[in-house]
């Protein structure tokens, strides 16, 4: 599979950079970057120089310096069509282009017609939920969103201030530091923007270009990239909706190769789940069916997922016997995860882990607490229907048996 993203990071100005590359399968490799490409990833490491395949890469991390801030600790915040999240220091409108200028540096200067939102200043936290509830409405119109301020009695014949949000619909017309032109019920308004939380804007549904990579930058910044290349100290990108932008060579901490590479199980919808008690009883069925479905992205219990000491983001945690069927939709060639019976219950817990295919069983192996956890690697190539299954283990009890699947991905 071809990765659309091109790169060339030979010899960085000042000091060499420090990354750690994670392939799809195996382990990580930690070095020096010498090159990236569309092609390839060469890194000199301890044991000399390793190359990679771009397409068999999960993603490269630049080491850290500094604590990467939230995108919601932002001065200001663009979104675009295709899902990338910019933080920025100003944003004006002129005449439906719309000039972003970038917390990490450098500019982007789109269309509104890519544009998805922009909020205006940094955002308290009493209102970041209104505000996700208003850009997550589908509306036929541009929106202008303002502030409401309350004012409620308290004790001590004092007055305390409360603050909402109200969403307007309208056509959005420019912006400048001062104010946002917007006409609204037939009357052409320029409103203040300090009294603007932010503005969304109104698109027909269409269909976005696929992402070949997700680039995130120091100031947190998420951008989905249909491509990006180094030309002298800048990085050139082009968003996935086709916004194009420059940013500094050295302001990025990782790319994310997995949009173009591979899919985690959490993220796709079964096409069945079905659990089975060990002993059957109907008067508690559906109470007990409830309380032993698969979890996704979170253990059996709540918290992260846990193996042999490690906490990880992404998986599935399924207890015996239950059978998650998926239907494949695309040319998936293998199924990895690293597998193990959940911490909490390691001292009681065994399962028989079966994989299937339309053919019958890819791999299958009993799995009990004592073993260490398992890098799982299941040929899928030519399958269609995913099965896997957690059945009874060896110790005739479906005592402790919450097996997880962490990191549970399929990759082309």
């Amino acid at each position: 599979m071809s990765v659309w993203v091109w790169i060339s990071l030979i010899g960085l100005a000042t000091a060499p950079v420090e990354v750690t590359v994670t392939p799809l399968r195996g382990g990580s490799e930690s070095g020096t970057l010498v090159e990236v490409s569309d092609q390839k990833v060469q890194v000199t490491t301890r044991d000399g120089v390793r190359q990679f395949e771009a397409a068999s890469l999960q993603s490269i991390e630049a080491a850290a310096s500094a604590i990467v801030p939230s995108i919601t600790d932002s001065e200001m915040a663009v979104q675009l069509l295709d899902g990338s999240l910019l933080a920025a220091k100003t944003f004006k409108v002129e005449k439906g282009k719309a000039v972003v200028a970038l917390s990490a540096g450098g500019s982007l200067e789109v269309p509104t017609s890519l544009v998805a939102w922009a909020r205006f200043g940094k955002q308290d936290l009493s209102v970041q939920k209104q505000w996700q509830e208003i850009v997550n409405r589908q509306s036929t119109a541009d929106r202008l969103v303002v502030r409401k301020v309350t004012q409620e009695a308290v004790p001590a014949e004092s007055t305390a201030s409360t603050i909402g949000l109200d969403d307007l619909q309208g056509v959005l017309s420019d912006v400048n530091a001062e104010t946002v032109e917007f006409q609204f019920d037939g009357s052409a308004l320029k409103v203040p923007r300090k009294k603007i939380e932010g503005v969304v804007y109104f698109h027909a549904a269409g269909k976005i270009p696929p992402t070949a990579c997700r680039l995130f930058d120091v100031a947190g910044s998420t951008w989905c990239l249909r491509s990006l290349r180094q030309q002298g100290d800048s990085l050139e990108l082009v968003t996935s909706c086709g916004a194009p932008s420059k940013l500094p060579a050295n302001q990025w901490t990782k790319i994310d190769y997995s949009a173009g590479n591979l899919v985690f199980l959490s993220d796709l919808k079964p096409e069945s789940v079905k659990w089975e008690p060990y002993v059957a009883s109907p008067a508690i069925a559906a109470t007990l069916s409830a309380w032993f479905q698969p979890r996704f992205n979170t253990s059996a219990q709540g918290g992260p997922l846990m193996l042999n000491g490690m906490s990880y983001e992404r998986g599935l945690a399924l207890h015996s016997r239950t059978t998650i069927v998926y239907r494949l939709t695309e040319e998936y060639q293998h199924f990895l995860a690293t597998v193990g019976m959940d911490d909490r219950y390691r001292s009681n817990g065994g399962v028989r882990f079966v994989v299937l295919g339309e053919k019958g069983p890819l791999f299958e192996k009993l799995v009990h607490g004592r073993d260490e956890p398992l890098d799982l690697d299941v040929d899928l190539r030519g399958v269609r229907r995913l099965q896997i299954l957690v059945d009874f283990g060896d110790d005739h009890s479906d005592a402790g048996d919450y097996l997880n699947l962490c990191n549970a991905r399929l990759t082309k």
